[in-house]
């Protein structure tokens, strides 16, 4: 779900009921998909974890040096050997296992869910932007307290979209274009709903060539009487034509783009190995 159109005045006089400040911005945030962003303080994590990771391993340190004290001595050996410990003894290997133990849980646990902030999507532009400009319009909290909102390429999805940056790059223009025309600074929520009609239309379409991409050169080579080297030219613009549109049109990885390139090889192999042997 996206904020468009009527339902987005319609949340618009769901604010206004609120009390003003957080619980509106709480609100907004939370009224549609494309704007639960969230700012993953990808700087902080990486300041902290490599400022414990420069702790923890000066307590390595220092508990290799007191291994290699203990081990020197025949008094101390023990302390090797075992874990028992008695009420008396001297602790500052137990001390210094309990800090490192501290540490390290902090540093694991800071670890994983910087891996995990890392993992959600990027929060694209125009999510930014209709959250900034909202923001900026209405500005529903005090001045400074809504700096976070200056910092784009630190924000991630909570719920990211499964569309093609092409998709958002059609909705920039579409938007540039409507702006430059009509002289407005904001995203126009009527525009991005009547965008978001279009974008069915706009993904026939892309469908479209993405089809024709797979059925036109084995048309050709059906249809069309052509040498080896003419089959293996259409062959080979067909592959390269076919891994541009992947990349372009989907959000697919590198290695599902190049499972579904090697498939196609196969089948146009496949279809070329028929058609020799009839």
């Amino acid at each position: 779900m996206s904020l468009s159109g009527l339902g987005a005045f319609e949340r618009e006089r769901e604010f206004e009921k609120l009390p003003g400040g957080w619980p509106r911005v709480a609100a907004f945030l939370d009224s549609a998909d494309n704007t639960a962003i969230f700012r993953r303080f990808g700087q902080l994590h990486c300041r902290e974890l490599v400022m414990l990771q420069t702790e923890i391993t000066n307590l390595e340190q220092k508990l290799a040096e007191l291994d290699k004290h203990d081990s020197e001595s025949a008094s101390t050996t023990y302390r090797l050997m075992t874990t028992y410990h008695k009420d008396g003894w001297d602790t500052e290997r137990t001390d210094l296992r309990e800090e490192i133990r501290v540490k390290l849980l902090i540093y694991d646990d800071l670890l994983l869910k910087q891996a995990q902030l890392r993992a959600l999507q990027r929060t694209p532009n125009r999510d930014h932007a209709t959250v900034f400009n909202w923001l900026w319009k209405y500005k529903p909290v005090g001045r400074g307290e809504y700096n976070w909102i200056y910092h784009p390429n630190d924000f991630v999805s909570v719920n990211p979209t499964s569309e093609g940056w092409w998709v958002e790059t059609f909705k920039k223009h579409c938007t540039a274009v409507w702006n430059k025309i009509f002289k407005h600074k904001h995203v126009n929520p009527l525009l991005a709903h009547q965008l978001d009609h279009a974008l069915p239309l706009v993904r026939s379409m892309a469908a479209t060539t993405f089809l024709a991409v797979l059925l036109i050169p084995v048309i050709l080579i059906y249809i069309i009487s052509l040498s080896r080297r003419q089959m293996l030219a259409i062959v080979l613009a067909a592959v390269l034509i076919f891994t541009f549109v992947a990349s372009l049109f989907t959000s697919m990885a590198q290695k599902t783009i190049f499972v579904g390139v090697a498939t196609y090889c196969a089948v146009l192999v496949t279809f070329l190995g028929n058609l020799e042997h009839e």
